[in-house]
């Protein structure tokens, strides 16, 4: 049976892209067409379509040209892997936006911007978590930092009063328990 190729043009009929995008991605070694034609006209094959489309599947997903050539070099097991985590990233984003649409509802309605509840400042969030993780590469530098010590850190944060005094300086709610609250969390993952 014959090898079906596609010209561009029948790839940007199918697919949507531009043949400059074409070009572009044979430039980069994303996408090479199957066979070049002594006139220099691209032929596609099956494989290359689906390839193609993989491509576009990702950028949808908000991938860079980067990181779609870095995961497709990758074994059909460790792309899913990837693209497991990427899902996760995703439905973060995804529940994110939503609040960000809940409070411009809000807003629009006439909520005052004071009562929007914008940010997630829970101690659990993963915002707050993020910035536990960067709190402790700060301290690993100076000092061994394993659960226990982060534990007896967090009380003194919550217990001693000179601690609780100079970081609740820092804010009107009590910064010290939300402290010890955030770093317990991350303790408990």
């Amino acid at each position: 049976m014959k090898t079906q190729f596609f010209t561009v043009k029948d790839i940007v009929r199918i697919t949507g892209v531009t043949a400059r995008t074409l070009h572009y991605y044979d430039k980069i070694n994303l996408l090479k067409p199957t066979r070049l034609s002594d006139n220099d006209y691209r032929a596609y094959s099956r494989e290359d379509l689906e390839k193609l489309q993989t491509t576009l599947f990702f950028k949808e997903m908000d991938l860079s040209l980067k990181e779609i050539s870095d995961i497709m070099q990758l074994s059909k097991q460790e792309q899913l892997q990837m693209l497991e985590m990427h899902y996760q990233t995703l439905l973060s984003k995804q529940r994110r936006l939503a609040t960000i649409i809940n409070a411009l509802e809000d807003y629009v309605s006439g909520k005052d911007i004071f009562n929007l509840n914008i940010f997630n400042n829970s101690p659990s969030s993963d915002d707050v978590q993020k910035l536990i993780v960067e709190w402790k590469s700060y301290l690993e530098q100076y000092m061994t930092c394993d659960t226990e010590i982060l534990k007896c850190i967090a009380n003194t944060y919550n217990s001693d009063s000179r601690f609780k005094n100079y970081i609740n300086q820092f804010s009107d709610e009590d910064l010290s328990d939300f402290l010890y609250q955030a770093i317990m969390c991350y303790c408990q993952k």
